[in-house]
């Protein structure tokens, strides 16, 4: 029978700089469902879990417990001490580890379709995000010079600037 290789667990830091390891198996699958309803072994279904984890920072959060609380209470960590250790930037870490546990799980004949939902998920994610800041930069620029303007202070550039945008599909013309 051939050797099976395994990979490394996928890690990331907290807070405090402590290094989290990452490995599922069926045991950490049964715990993300049970414990936080995600079914991180439903590969048809992966790019829409991704999602719901990507925007829901409480869900995402309560998976990667999941994922590593066997480790954590054996270090005496609670939920709440890993919380504390949190926020947005080590939960993306933590959220790429987990994804590339997920993959690295994944039986091997199924394990491009659940890469492939995964970095979609995440570069769709990118792009949205990326097209919400350009318009909100719209609109801030759109309120800026409407508020300028009605105090009588509009400076020339921005005058230029409203001369040729549009916004939603109207002219931002004075």
């Amino acid at each position: 029978m051939p050797e099976t290789q395994t990979n490394p667990p996928a890690k990331f830091s907290d807070l405090k700089g402590h290094e989290w390891s990452v490995r599922l198996d069926f045991a950490g699958l049964h715990r993300i469902r049970e414990g936080c309803d995600v079914d991180l072994g439903d590969v048809e279904r992966m790019a829409q879990t991704w999602a719901d984890l990507l925007y829901d920072d409480q869900k995402a959060l309560k998976a990667v417990w999941l994922a590593i609380k066997p480790t954590a209470e054996a270090q005496q960590a609670t939920l709440d001490s890993f919380l504390e250790q949190m926020d947005g930037e080590t939960l993306q870490a933590a959220l790429e580890a987990l994804g590339n546990a997920v993959i690295s799980f994944t039986q091997p004949r199924k394990r491009g379709m659940v890469e492939k939902a995964i970095r979609g998920v995440v570069e769709g994610m990118a792009k949205a995000v990326a097209q919400a800041e350009l318009k909100i930069e719209q609109v801030v620029n759109s309120t800026t010079a409407e508020a300028l303007e009605a105090l009588g202070t509009l400076p020339p550039s921005v005058q230029e600037l409203l001369a040729t945008s549009t916004i939603a599909g109207t002219s931002a013309k004075p």
